[in-house]
């Protein structure tokens, strides 16, 4: 690990704030350590008693997205779930769509590439490469 700190990000309404907790945020050196202890993470469930502080919520694991990425992302979940879409993940800060468990993934990396979950039944492995 690099560094830890707490987000600064606050919420934006009263009803986010009476239930709000800050994110710790973890930098690590080695992006593979990183995704190590990310899947590991992700495996346990882990729960504040896990680390030795009160509570019994769970905590979550994820990959901090840039505020466009994060917009992206949550473009990329509502649109696959109105096309039928089973499985949208990131991984590395990468966004990730596939249909079914049988069908090709590919990237959503711009705007654009929401066009694809859009125009799904055209979808085929050649378009990820484009």
């Amino acid at each position: 690990m690099d560094n830890i700190r707490r987000s600064r990000q606050k919420p934006q309404n009263s009803f986010e704030r009476q239930d709000y907790t800050k994110a710790i945020l973890v930098y690590f050196i080695n992006k593979y350590a990183k995704e190590d202890f990310v899947a590991a993470a992700r495996q346990k469930r882990l729960s504040p008693t896990d680390i030795g502080l009160p509570g019994s919520h769970r905590i979550y694991i994820n990959d901090h997205l840039t505020s466009s990425n994060k917009q992206l992302l949550s473009k990329a979940k509502t649109l696959a779930r109105e096309n039928g879409f089973q499985f949208v993940w990131v991984k590395h800060a990468k966004i990730f769509v596939r249909k079914d468990s049988t069908s090709p993934f590919f990237t959503v990396a711009k705007e654009k590439d929401l066009l694809k979950i859009s125009a799904n039944s055209n979808f085929t492995e050649k378009d990820n490469l484009n």
